[in-house]
């Protein structure tokens, strides 16, 4: 439906949609897990996903932030949690430290890359077999056996010309220059997504707990003012963060009173005063033609409803309701 017929009827313009980039790695299990959850919000946010495969050998070389392996034992536990929470029944093979001691995923990143490249439309489903080739069906993904049920699973056409090109300059070029794109916005492990605002803004986040900083909020507010618990320890927030799915809360927390964090507090609170804050809760509107329009109070919601054309019931369907 085009926009002149939209504003005839009144209706609400069509969203633009952010671009959001994926530079993801078949052996991190976090990499699996945001690649499902974050494809599972593209029918309910407006975002454009970009799959991006790319070398995370070079980016530990880099950035010197390989895996340190006494962290093996927790990730093993700490993955399968935070699966479990997204229902994906992510499994770790037995043999999985010997896998990613010997082999490498680079083959099923090229793969992924030679579809992309020449069939689009299969880059996606070639991308989750692969993922629960090893994750969920504890199967391999090194040989060209495995490549070929792969790509049959997935309905590629002309798998063997498909495989023939995995090694060609063309799909290292790509997988190179997701590795250097990763990088140059400060990429230091996987799974790394890329934001573009509007307004050309990039936003980097690292891990695949970032679509949850909504559900901890909420759990928040929930502790406090529907069970009437408490949101000041680091018992409250452990648990907090463990029924949001959040991982490696123990790092999480101990994050909270660096100086990033800080900072990114008293942004927000400098960006509520530029726009006339003396209070909360204080909510701000950008429309499309850059203007602001700032709204104070719990009561405004079906003002903000009206100006954006849509209509407000009077009732809240909220996420709180036991």
């Amino acid at each position: 439906m085009s926009d002149a017929v939209r504003k005839m009827f009144k209706l609400r313009p069509m969203a633009k949609k952010f671009a959001v980039d994926l530079y993801f790695d078949l052996f991190s299990p976090y990499s699996f897990i945001m690649f499902e959850s974050l494809l599972s919000y593209r029918s309910k946010w407006p975002m454009e996903v970009t799959l991006k495969p790319f070398d995370l050998s070079s980016i530990y070389e880099k950035t010197g932030n390989a895996t340190n392996p006494v962290k093996l034992p927790y990730i093993g536990k700490d993955a399968i949690r935070l699966a479990r929470y997204h229902n994906i029944p992510l499994k770790f093979r037995k043999d999985f430290i010997k896998i990613v001691s010997t082999k490498s995923s680079a083959s099923g990143h090229r793969l992924i890359a030679a579809v992309q490249l020449g069939q689009p439309d299969k880059g996606e489903a070639v991308a989750r077999a692969l993922y629960r080739r090893i994750w969920i069906d504890q199967g391999d993904i090194f040989e060209t056996k495995d490549f070929l049920e792969v790509l049959a699973s997935c309905g590629v056409n002309n798998a063997d010309a498909v495989l023939s090109s995995v090694s060609s300059a063309i799909v290292n070029d790509e997988i190179e220059k997701n590795t250097e794109e990763a990088i140059g916005t400060g990429c230091f492990g996987a799974p790394w997504t890329v934001v573009t605002l509007e307004n050309g803004k990039k936003d980097a986040f690292f891990g695949s707990d970032r679509i949850n900083a909504e559900a901890v909020a909420r759990a928040l507010y929930r502790r406090l003012f529907v069970e009437i618990g408490s949101i000041f320890e680091t018992k409250d927030f452990i648990e907090i963060l463990s029924s949001c799915g959040v991982q490696d809360a123990n790092a999480l927390i101990t994050s909270i009173s660096t100086d990033q964090v800080k900072e990114m507090i008293k942004r927000n609170t400098e960006d509520a005063l530029q726009t006339g804050c003396f209070g909360t809760s204080w909510t701000v509107v950008h429309w499309r033609d850059g203007r602001k329009e700032t709204f104070f109070g719990a009561d405004r919601l079906n003002v903000i409803g009206h100006l954006m054309g849509e209509t407000i019931d009077g009732s809240i369907s909220s996420s709180l309701k036991s």
